[in-house]
């Protein structure tokens, strides 16, 4: 991956960071069970698209 690609990847994990934040005020702005499930799903998505590749390791 070259230094383009990697800014290019930092700059859209930087918008969905904020974009998260904005929903999570939203989500507390009208705290139901279901906007509360539904920031936890996208929260764990976030995570899930934001970490950084892990290499499989094998534990013995």
């Amino acid at each position: 991956m070259n230094v383009i690609e990697l800014n290019r990847r930092e700059e859209i994990t930087v918008e969905i960071i904020k974009l998260t934040d904005f929903l999570a005020q939203l989500a507390q702005q009208d705290p139901t069970p279901s906007t509360r499930e539904k920031m936890n799903t996208l929260a764990r998505k976030v995570v899930d698209l934001t970490a950084p590749p892990q290499q499989n390791r094998k534990t013995r």
